[in-house]
């Protein structure tokens, strides 16, 4: 049928938060530069994706369904549907990768790694693999790639091979996580469903673990040298 007025707000509000979030920062093509909307003013560089969401999504707490309406396109009851147990989860994984950063601890685990660099690409690949897909099941994926990452290329350099051979299957890994709900994104919907328990998520996710670490590392090493 015909696209009823609060659906036509809807859509609208969602093309003005995609084109926020697409022109935000300035887009280089060649020669050819898009300016970002936040270069206007000072302030506009402490909007972040997130605020401009949060920002349109309050906006839809203030807009009538229709004109002379007082029911709004989204009610105080929409609030009691978010899987706020999941939001804590992830907050709580965040915090968690920044206090270790912060702590020293991340810079720990990368010298204690680093003395792993006589053994061999292979070896080495299936330790990070390893590492990465327990280290994530508690933190940030983006925040230990961009920890471990660093280390992997120093580490490549002593081992004599591109630093692809060890960097791929490890960023890889960070999404292979499966056995607590704020490891990955994946897993925080799935237990957003109400239908799985921690301990369920965390018995057969530690098989599927060693599953992912096993075929990460094989296809790592015979497939990443092939093709680059």
């Amino acid at each position: 049928g015909p696209w009823s007025r609060p659906e036509k707000i809807v859509a609208f509000y969602f093309f003005v938060l995609s084109g926020l979030w697409t022109f935000r920062k300035p887009i280089s093509v060649g020669d050819f530069r898009i300016p970002g909307w936040s270069e206007w003013h000072p302030h506009f560089l402490d909007f972040s994706d997130a605020s401009i969401g949060i920002m349109v999504c309050l906006i839809l707490f203030f807009t009538p369904v229709g004109r002379g309406d007082s029911k709004r396109l989204l009610e105080l009851e929409a609030l009691k549907k978010v899987p706020w147990e999941t939001l804590l989860l992830f907050g709580g994984g965040f915090a968690l990768a920044r206090g270790m950063q912060a702590s020293g601890l991340s810079a720990l685990f990368g010298e204690v790694l680093g003395g792993f660099s006589d053994w061999g690409p292979g070896p080495m690949t299936l330790l990070f693999n390893f590492c990465m897909v327990f280290f994530t099941e508690v933190s940030s994926n983006t925040a230990s790639t961009e920890m471990v990452l660093p280390i992997l290329t120093e580490l490549s350099k002593k081992l004599g091979v591109s630093p692809l051979t060890l960097m791929i299957p490890v960023t890889m890994s960070a999404s292979c996580a499966f056995m607590l709900p704020a490891a990955t994104p994946p897993n925080a919907l799935v237990f957003s469903t109400g239908k799985l328990k921690v301990k369920e998520m965390a018995s057969i996710g530690l098989w599927l673990n060693f599953v992912a670490i096993g075929l990460i590392t094989l296809a790592s090493l015979f497939l990443v040298p092939l093709i680059f």
